[in-house]
């Protein structure tokens, strides 16, 4: 039979046009796709499934949310002292110089940045430096316009369980509140390891506490406690660890102990460490002995005696004059929040200026 050029032609169009449409709806399915991130499985239907529905051959389509992970960097230094030779520094050189431009750096890439502030700010006079010379005493208070140097140099919490803390009594205490509050920078802990709500201007709630402070950013979750060794009241901090600590919380605690001028850590440091380990700590990183401290890993938590100084007037021997600057990376996924990687930058005091930043060493 001759075939009708006509119908031959339709033909042709109908099925180009089907081709072609296909491949329209296929390219734009996967666009959307791409651009909801939405993952999509094949599962085989089996035979049996396939002979009481009647149909054909054919795949089952399920779609799915992808999984989501958040991240955070968090920069943890040393010891932070503002008073007697570093106070000459500011009074002489300005406040600004002490951080270094490259310490500065580092710490605006961070999104929280933690450091041991060594003692209080108040608006009363120093008694280490009087009439521009050092004196031998070691109470500490901190001029107020420090709040500003934190604030400028990208840190965004301290510890205030510490021994200097309260050199100028509980009033000193609270005039430090006052002023970091005025700056925007957060605290936590504090020299008596007190949990009463007298010790804080603001409300105790489920994320602020004398001692722990917890922060949510980045979609992560991350607790800091503060523990003054020196001090009773380890059982309160432990209990403090347990109430803030969870799967979906990155605990980091911050004990003020040890001896000074000391690398090596105690038993009595190694006990307490087990404690807030079982507790729910999921790193722990110490100050007060002025050095560098061993460095270990107790499973998959990170423990770091001593960070050494931050920013400090001591340059009687090269081992106070260097610290570390931890850098933890947190991420929160399907199974909860964990440790990602961190490394350690080495940061050196300068005499007479402050502190730069020298280098990096990944050690996770």
């Amino acid at each position: 039979m001759k075939s009708n050029p006509l119908s031959t032609i339709l033909t042709t169009f109908l099925v180009v046009a089907f081709g072609w449409g296909s491949m329209y709806l296929i390219t734009k399915g996967i666009e959307i796709m791409d651009q909801e991130t939405i993952l999509v499985k094949t599962i085989p239907q089996t035979a049996a499934t396939l002979e009481s529905s009647g149909q054909m051959p054919s795949a089952k389509i399920t779609i799915e949310s992808s999984s989501v992970s958040d991240n955070l960097t968090i920069m943890v230094g040393g010891d932070v002292m503002f008073d007697r030779g570093i106070r000459a520094i500011g009074e002489r050189n300005s406040y600004d110089s002490l951080f270094d431009e490259s310490i500065v750096s580092l710490f605006k890439k961070a999104n929280i940045v933690a450091v041991n502030l060594e003692g209080p700010i108040t608006s009363y006079p120093s008694k280490t430096l009087v009439n521009d010379k050092i004196t031998d005493v070691l109470t500490f208070t901190f001029s107020p316009r420090t709040r500003l140097t934190l604030k400028d140099a990208g840190i965004t919490i301290v510890n205030l369980a510490n021994n200097h803390v309260d050199n100028l009594n509980f009033l000193g205490f609270m005039e430090t509140q006052d002023w970091l509050e005025d700056a925007g920078i957060l605290w936590f802990g504090n020299p008596w390891n007190s949990t009463s709500t007298k010790m804080s201007r603001e409300k105790t709630s489920a994320t602020k506490s004398p001692i722990a402070t917890v922060i949510e950013k980045n979609g992560v979750t991350v607790a800091f406690v503060g523990y003054h060794s020196f001090q009773l009241g380890i059982d309160r901090v432990i209990a403090e660890i347990k109430r803030v600590s969870g799967p979906n919380v990155f605990t980091i605690v911050m004990p003020h102990w040890g001896e000074e001028y000391t690398t090596i850590p105690s038993a009595k440091m190694k006990s307490q460490t087990q404690a807030f380990i079982s507790a729910g700590a999921d790193a722990v990183i110490g100050a007060h002995p002025h050095v560098i401290m061993e460095q270990e890993w107790i499973g998959d938590v990170p423990v770091l005696y001593s960070l050494g100084n931050l920013l400090f007037d001591q340059y009687f021997s090269p081992d106070v004059m260097v610290g570390n600057i931890a850098e933890l990376h947190i991420t929160r996924d399907g199974s909860g929040v964990h440790l990602d990687r961190m490394s350690l930058h080495e940061n050196h005091l300068i005499k007479g200026k402050g502190v730069s930043l020298e280098q990096e060493k990944v050690i996770w």
